[in-house]
């Protein structure tokens, strides 16, 4: 008899744990494990998930997102699908589900993609904590998708060592000839030529991505590279501000901001791809730009970091550190024949496939049910 796992997130749109639980039902073992998942805020991911032939339940409150009617809904369509276990993702599906799992006596691994620090926590997140630190020891798992992560949870809440397990994030690695033919028809639709210098980035518009620091950087870049460009896919709450910062220094021509975009689309067309987070777990967006060979420029607390090794298969830079992070891209810029994107593909090909990553989390399920 198969098992039955319950995915529960928070949202589907466009994001990194979004990502990893689409790959993981693409690639996980279906003569074994039967899936459906259970979402609060819909998105492109629900369809794509819904066409691998899992259903999707979408749960709303009546008033509000998280009203009574929303928690007795969801409590009773986790207790009618009865499942095996559940496996949860974001803050409020993990708080939730944990909360939930406990009452119905149904095993629950929580996946854990970011850690907190102190200059990216909001007041918004230091209430989370607080939550957490009660419910902390409720789920029967912890994925934590890196060490970094791991280690800070760890501290931070004194979870059982043996409980938090590390499991990176996998993604496909895409054909050098498909990224050829894609850069040129994307740049064709964007009406960019060959000769545009193309910086990309991935991912939601809020404060802690530190996009606004991007835009500063470039509009200073952009003043000796006429030809440079910058698109930003995600959407967010800093949309409207990113957008008055664009016309503030005037570069309405130079920056896209593309919303919620299809990223596979659009990695091809990008020259190097630039992460400006003040902190990240690990990032999918990363990981997905390096599969294409991009040259990446990542913003780190530390000289560690989970993939890049500077200089190796991408670069690092201080957060905040506009000097270096302009020093950087214009040294990939001047280097036609930049062989770091190679090593990036080579990184991915050796540590970071998806299909380990689903043969890792199938052995968890395996251990608690």
């Amino acid at each position: 008899m198969k098992k039955k796992i319950l995915h529960i997130i928070s949202s589907l749109k466009i994001g990194g744990a979004e990502s990893v639980l689409f790959q993981l039902l693409k690639h996980m073992d279906t003569e074994r494990f039967e899936n459906e998942v259970i979402c609060f805020h819909p998105g492109p991911n629900k369809e794509k998930i819904e066409s691998l032939g899992i259903k999707v339940h979408v749960i709303k409150g009546l008033i509000s997102l998280y009203d009574p009617l929303f928690l007795f809904q969801l409590r009773r369509l986790i207790k009618k699908i009865n499942p095996d276990c559940i496996h949860s993702s974001l803050w409020a599906a993990n708080l939730l589900s944990s909360i939930i799992g406990k009452d119905l006596k149904v095993p629950v691994i929580s996946a854990l993609h970011l850690g907190v620090d102190k200059k990216s926590q909001s007041t918004v997140g230091k209430f989370r904590m607080f939550l957490d630190s009660f419910f902390v020891d409720f789920p029967n798992r912890v994925i934590a998708v890196s060490q970094e992560v791991k280690l800070f949870h760890f501290k931070k809440f004194k979870i059982d060592s043996e409980k938090i397990i590390v499991v990176k994030n996998g993604v496909n690695l895409p054909e050098k000839s498909t990224i050829k033919s894609l850069r040129s028809s994307m740049r064709a639709t964007l009406g960019l030529t060959d000769n545009d210098f193309i910086i990309g980035s991935v991912g939601r518009l809020v404060p802690g991505k530190n996009f606004s620091f991007l835009i500063s950087v470039f509009a200073e870049f952009v003043e000796k590279n006429k030809n440079s460009k910058l698109i930003i896919l995600g959407d967010g709450p800093e949309m409207q501000r990113l957008q008055e910062l664009v016309q503030k220094t005037q570069l309405q021509g130079n920056v896209l901001l593309m919303g919620d975009q299809e990223a596979s689309l659009f990695y091809p067309a990008f020259d190097c791809f630039v992460m400006t987070s003040f902190q990240e777990g690990l990032s999918m967006a990363l990981l997905e730009a390096m599969s294409y060979g991009l040259p990446t420029c990542i913003a780190c607390s530390d000289s560690d970091h989970d993939v890049i090794v500077h200089k190796n298969n991408g670069f690092l830079f201080p957060v905040d550190g506009k000097t270096e992070l302009i020093e950087l891209l214009q040294q990939i810029m001047s280097d036609v024949d930049f062989k770091i994107g190679d090593q990036a593909r080579r990184t991915i090909l050796e540590k970071f496939g998806v299909s380990s990553m689903a043969r890792s989390y199938e052995t968890i399920f395996d251990q608690v049910i």
